[in-house]
């Protein structure tokens, strides 16, 4: 789950990162409904890697979660995901 005060999450990207680069699972931009921005506070996503389909590389890899959120007139800023048992 990912979560932004207001005015809002402006995108969201879910990559996972292995020893041959980043490969992106999942990602939404939520646009703006007017000056108080997107509205979207909080989203929970639901992501699947089809690891074969992907061509990922055996080995370790990092799950990232990256977002920005509007502010306003004043341009975007970093939300953070809000990982379970935090």
């Amino acid at each position: 789950m990912v979560h932004a005060a207001s005015p809002g999450l402006r995108s969201v990207v879910v990559s996972l990162h292995t020893a041959t680069g980043p490969v992106n699972l999942a990602s939404e931009t939520y646009p703006k409904s007017g000056l108080l921005g997107s509205g979207v506070t909080e989203k929970r996503l639901h992501v699947v890697a089809d690891a074969p389909g992907l061509n990922l590389a055996e080995g370790t890899a990092t799950l990232r979660c990256s977002s920005t959120r509007m502010r306003g007139v004043l341009g975007d800023r970093r939300a953070r995901p809000n990982w379970p048992n935090r």
